[in-house]
């Protein structure tokens, strides 16, 4: 518009709308999605861990009265030789639970990435052990192995061999559920690493196959580290049950 003057002026921009009782609005529509989850991770999670802290501080015994001890229950846990022994054979084990399923879980999963016949079948037949309950596979491999009636060592006995006390003996417990833990876990480690292979981009390997590069040398500078993230969650995911 020009005023009498000749001289032309905008005009003035209209007021923003409102936004702030828009968002408040979707706040709490919101708010009815995550309020039950958040229930639910104090019920299960938060409210363990806090009461679990709180009794730690007590010398409470079965059917007696508490009394308020303090941070004695955790000196007493760090002096103690058998703590000690215990966390180092933890550790033992976690890395045994770790290492073996996730070297023998890329291995297979580099094997069933391959195309060869009737390999669907091959997939679903590996990943069986996986699908069982933690309680059936332990009732299962309980009754193998134990030092008369397992088949395990019926099978030892047939071959010539002597018979292992399996879970049974100090020296062997270990191996015996590293070994249980492999046969039960591998399959979803190579779950996770094959379908970051599907996920690996073309163009490295054509490129590494114009330079000439052997099959190793495509392994270990290619798909090895394109692969890192998925080996790293894998890794995670495997050292936290094993811990547990």
């Amino acid at each position: 518009m020009t005023p009498a003057g000749g001289v032309a002026t905008l005009a003035a921009p209209a007021a923003a709308p409102a936004t702030r009782p828009r968002r408040r609005n979707y706040a709490r529509r919101y708010a009815w999605f995550v309020v039950p989850a958040a229930v639910v991770v104090v019920a299960v999670i938060v409210f363990p861990w806090a009461f679990t802290l709180y009794v730690s501080a007590f010398d409470w015994r079965l059917g007696g009265e508490r009394r308020w001890v303090g941070l004695a229950n955790y000196a007493a846990l760090f002096g103690d030789a058998r703590f000690g022994w215990a966390m180092l054979r933890t550790l033992l084990y976690t890395a045994l639970a770790v290492v073996f399923p996730l070297v023998l879980g890329l291995a297979a999963a580099l094997a069933f990435h391959r195309r060869f016949p009737l390999r669907g079948l091959a997939r679903a037949v590996f990943i069986l052990p996986m699908m069982a309950t933690p309680v059936a596979v332990a009732l299962v491999w309980t009754m193998m192995f134990h030092p008369q009636l397992g088949v395990l060592n019926w099978l030892l006995t047939t071959a010539g061999l002597p018979p292992s006390m399996w879970v049974y003996s100090a020296s062997t417990v270990i191996p015996t559920l590293v070994m249980v833990e492999v046969w039960h876990w591998t399959p979803l480690v190579m779950l996770l690493l094959l379908g970051g292979l599907a996920a690996l981009p073309v163009d490295p390997y054509e490129a590494a196959k114009i330079d000439g590069a052997t099959p190793w040398q495509a392994f270990r500078h290619v798909t090895l580290p394109l692969l890192m993230p998925f080996i790293v969650v894998a890794l995670i995911i495997r050292t936290i049950d094993a811990l547990k």
